[in-house]
């Protein structure tokens, strides 16, 4: 997102799908930089991150709910939505104090749920007014879900999850290449993975039965790479069709069929860039951090000597598109 914004003034922003490897915690990111085109400041204040779980999964249809009220139970109600944002069961507000209410759900769409109860008043089910809880738990009742100790209101999501059911589904840590380029594959599938069957269009090699393989591309090109998983039982494949663009090595390097172009590129520091004056560019190094951003830009190049050794990614931003282009600076 670019734009400007007023003093003291926000603007929701909403981001895409992005697919990546849940970890037990993960962690997201968000940063800020050259405010409405200016230097920040204050920059030690541009970057807040939040650490999220990845959802349970139950293989179960049935979910045994227990709720114990606190002292005020009709500031207490509760609802259980589905991906779609449906609510599929709901229950409250309660009249009886500390008292125990169990309710048996069913859930036979494989999907993710989301739980949420909330409290009127802002100072949950426990522990000040009550020893209030509420409990989520699989048929076996064993427990993927628990609370008390919240303010307004507590979410919790889950997953109905169909054993048996593999699917395919992978990533590539950059898509837009120049020959001689290797990139690397992410296996982001889902279910009981025992093997992993990759094709490479043009990739070296052009089969891999490893879980994240390292491919090299020489020739220019725009590639498909198919990807087959299995767990011994059940199979499924997902072809991304035209998934790598490998450009040719020319020394000048361009960008789109709008005559944008960049160069030297290896660079040594001085990166000429011809075709964006008035676009918003930014240099991301490989972490995925901005190391510098130009505003209305309408000189002829920029300065990455002070950059370490390394690769970068040029976001280049005009009326019509964004351009991504990866650049390798060798001093």
């Amino acid at each position: 997102w670019t734009g400007d914004l007023g003093f003291n003034l926000g603007e929701e922003v909403t981001l895409d799908e992005m697919s990546f490897n849940s970890q037990a915690v993960n962690t997201f990111e968000f940063t800020v930089s050259n405010p409405n085109g200016q230097p920040d400041m204050n920059p030690e204040n541009n970057t807040v991150s939040q650490e999220f779980e990845a959802a349970p999964q139950i293989t179960t249809s049935i979910v045994n709910f227990e709720l114990k009220t606190d002292q005020y139970p009709a500031e207490t109600s509760w609802e259980i939505k589905n991906s779609a944002g449906e609510v599929v069961y709901s229950g409250g507000s309660y009249s009886g104090a500390n008292t125990v209410y169990t309710e048996t759900l069913e859930f036979d769409d494989f999907d993710c749920y989301t739980f949420t109860i909330f409290d009127t008043y802002g100072d949950g089910i426990c522990c000040a007014y009550g020893n209030g809880y509420y409990k989520l738990m699989d048929e076996g009742n064993v427990v993927f879900a628990e609370g008390g100790e919240f303010g307004s209101e507590d979410s919790r999501p889950f997953e109905r999850y169909e054993e048996g059911v593999v699917t395919a589904d992978f990533m590539a840590d950059v898509t837009s290449i120049e020959e001689g380029d290797v990139v690397t594959f992410t296996d982001l599938s889902l279910g009981t993975i025992t093997s992993w069957s990759w094709e490479f269009e043009g990739g070296d090699p052009a089969t891999s039965d490893e879980q994240n393989p390292e491919v090299t591309y020489a020739l220019e090109g725009v590639y498909d790479v198919t990807l087959t998983v299995s767990d011994g039982t059940n199979n499924n494949t997902m072809t991304k069709d035209d998934y790598i663009e490998v450009d040719h090595i020319t020394g000048i390097s361009t960008i789109d069929k709008d005559g944008i172009k960049l160069f030297p590129n290896p660079t040594t520091g001085k990166l000429f860039i011809e075709g964006v004056e008035g676009a918003n560019i930014k240099v991301y190094n490989i972490t995925g951090k901005v190391v510098a951003s130009y505003s209305d830009f309408s000189d002829k190049s920029i300065d990455l000597s002070g950059l370490e050794n390394g690769v970068y990614f040029i976001d280049i931003v005009t009326d019509n598109n964004t351009i991504t282009k990866k650049v390798s600076l060798i001093k």
